[in-house]
């Protein structure tokens, strides 16, 4: 789902960076929290791990699936979400994407922070993906998590439908030049 949400035609795949076994071994932890209570050993990440798996929404949230594959056989594309969660509270159905970096201080001393709103067109293909294996479920909002060594934050896309259109324009448009490539 990655290629067609970034919109290439091809991968570069050259191994996983420091920051994906950061991410890997993270989301371990934090699935394995999530389904146990605990988060195992997180080695160098434990501080990370530790911020997260503390943080006050998971006491709100109730697992529905965690790293869950997900498959569309119409246009062969597929994705593992990390989490769907039910929210005791408000009723809600919330898809929920772990994203992981590293805060850093510039030259005057601030921390660096989560880049925004870049994320709508795959959370829409995980909405998209759902719809189309459990169309049963109705996802009431969509939440990126970022973690980092100091602190959660959280970014809500309330408007799912608007994030399941714009991965369907994506996939369009990869597909448009896939035809192109290929001719077929």
């Amino acid at each position: 789902m990655s290629s067609v949400c970034r919109g290439s035609s091809r991968s570069t795949w050259e191994g996983k960076t420091p920051a994906m076994l950061r991410g890997s071994q993270i989301h371990l932890c934090w699935n394995r929290f999530l389904e146990t209570g605990h988060p195992g050993n997180a080695g160098e990440w434990g501080e990370w791990v530790g911020i997260l798996c503390e943080d006050p929404l998971w006491k709100q949230l109730t697992p529905i699936a965690l790293e869950h594959p997900l498959v569309d056989r119409t246009f062969w594309i597929s994705g593992t979400l990390d989490g769907l969660f039910y929210n005791n509270e408000t009723e809600e159905v919330i898809l929920i994407d772990l994203k992981t970096f590293e805060q850093v201080k510039d030259d005057k001393g601030q921390w660096s922070t989560y880049k925004k709103g870049r994320h709508r067109k795959q959370l829409g293909g995980y909405v998209d993906l759902i719809h189309i294996n459990y169309p049963e479920i109705n996802v009431d909002k969509c939440l990126v998590i970022h973690s980092s060594q100091r602190a959660v934050f959280y970014e809500a896309y309330p408007d799912v439908e608007r994030c399941r259109g714009d991965y369907q324009l994506a996939r369009r448009d990869y597909f448009d030049k896939q035809r192109k490539f290929h001719a077929f």
